[in-house]
């Protein structure tokens, strides 16, 4: 059974494709040092450091292929991180309130709020 979702709400995941495409690069940009920071404190995770796009132009079909396979990889690593920008933003507004939640308890269809615990952030 499909549940309707109730007016005036969405999903979590619409809410979070929303935010993260509301992302500015301005924002990114700033937020990207904090973001590195924590993931290599809470989880030892260490990334590249995204460099400046390549200038010089390609001279052969090996460095073409090389250099779109840098650009896909960059972008994708982006949107990886403006997604959890928007998870980490949409946690934030529930734990705070500024955010409301519905959820449908499965068994007996009826609507609740959780109650959301700030300390995992």
């Amino acid at each position: 059974m499909i549940d309707p979702v109730p007016v005036g709400y969405i999903e979590l995941n619409d809410a979070m494709l929303r935010r993260a495409a509301d992302i500015s690069d301005l924002e990114y940009q700033e937020r990207v040092p904090q973001f590195r920071k924590y993931w290599e404190q809470v989880h030892g995770v260490t990334f590249k450091v995204d460099e400046p796009k390549q200038t010089r132009q390609p001279r052969n079909e090996v460095e073409i292929e090389n250099q779109e396979r840098e650009n896909r990889n960059r972008d994708a690593a982006r949107l990886w991180r403006k997604r959890e920008f928007a998870i980490y933003d949409l946690y934030a507004a529930l734990c705070q309130g500024s955010l409301i939640a519905l959820v449908r308890e499965p068994a007996s269809g009826q609507m609740f709020k959780p109650i959301f615990d700030s300390a995992i952030y």
